[in-house]
């Protein structure tokens, strides 16, 4: 889970600022954007795990995958949402001033949304410690798969002390 979250908080940043309509201006940039990251979030991380548990086979690789790629979708809307409710004032005292767009991006954009993306991300990496134990019952490896394998040999000291460590975790 928390591989998964860092993963797609890196692929999600850069890809927030091309669907923030107040930073990029290329509207079919902007939507085709928006267009895949509504595709991904449409697309539920068990179908994901799924498909990945087929493609790489059993074990938290293709958990991993799976919960990175739905992340994705979620935290780039969110981060774009972010984005989109910046006050206007620093960007366009910077626009005033001449500076370019990495420039306004560092100095007006992100001291404001900072605080929203580290709150996202750490809502998503506890969603995504609960949706790992679900996919690990699938087959896509972690605490879920463990607790799938104690249930089945009749272990529930084991099963008890696996649901302890989930609660403790989320």
């Amino acid at each position: 889970a928390w591989v998964a979250t860092i993963i797609s908080t890196l692929i999600s940043f850069p890809i927030a600022f091309l669907a923030a309509e107040n930073i990029f201006e290329s509207k079919t940039v902007r939507r085709v954007t928006i267009f895949l990251l509504n595709t991904d979030r449409a697309i539920d991380s068990l179908i994901l795990a799924l498909f990945f548990v087929s493609a790489v086979g059993l074990g938290p690789f293709a958990g991993t995958l799976a919960l990175a790629i739905h992340s994705v979708g979620m935290l780039g809307k969110l981060f774009a949402d972010a984005i989109e409710a910046i006050d206007r004032g620093p960007v366009e005292a910077l626009e005033s001033a001449g500076a370019g767009k990495l420039a306004i991006i560092r100095w007006a954009v992100w001291p404001q949304v900072a605080p929203l993306f580290i709150s996202y991300f750490l809502f998503r990496v506890e969603l995504n410690v609960r949706v790992a134990v679900v996919l690990g019952i699938v087959g896509a490896g972690g605490i879920g798969f463990l607790l799938t394998q104690y249930m089945r040999l009749f272990q529930y000291q084991k099963v008890c002390t696996l649901v302890l460590v989930i609660l403790a975790l989320v």
